[in-house]
């Protein structure tokens, strides 16, 4: 095991991925872990708890990536997302089946320790878990 330094600490591979299988697209596709400075402006998403308008579909943008963990769409930055631009990829993105986007969330959410990982509520509201990423 390493001693901690500052070397050590920003260059670890910290950064896994998570495989969802999405059977509606006939592929899988991966969500990555949202990053400390980051974390505001995904809860920005749903201040207090209260998504914003087509909130699935701009949180998969934010945690959609390939299997290296580079992601697909944004970045997005607080106040695009604060304001709801209708930025082209959300747009698109929103137009897609809501139980593939849920889906997609909820993988994410588990992946990043905001959603236990046994938690098979469908009917758990994604946007609630945001309130636990702010700084």
């Amino acid at each position: 095991m390493q001693q901690p330094s500052k070397e050590n600490i920003l260059s670890a591979a910290d950064l896994p991925v998570r495989a969802v299988e999405v059977p509606e697209w006939d592929m899988t596709v991966y969500v990555r872990m949202i990053m400390a400075n980051e974390a505001s402006d995904i809860s920005a998403l749903a201040p207090d708890g209260k998504p914003q308008p087509n909130f699935y579909a701009r949180y998969g943008a934010c945690v959609l990536c390939d299997e290296d963990g580079n992601r697909l769409f944004g970045p997005y930055t607080a106040k695009e997302l604060e304001e709801g631009l209708d930025l082209v990829d959300i747009e698109a993105l929103g137009k897609k089946p809501h139980c593939v986007l849920a889906r997609i969330v909820k993988a994410a959410q588990q992946h990043n320790g905001l959603m236990d990982e046994d938690d098979d509520d469908d009917d758990k509201d994604p946007a609630k878990n945001l309130e636990t990423t702010t700084d």
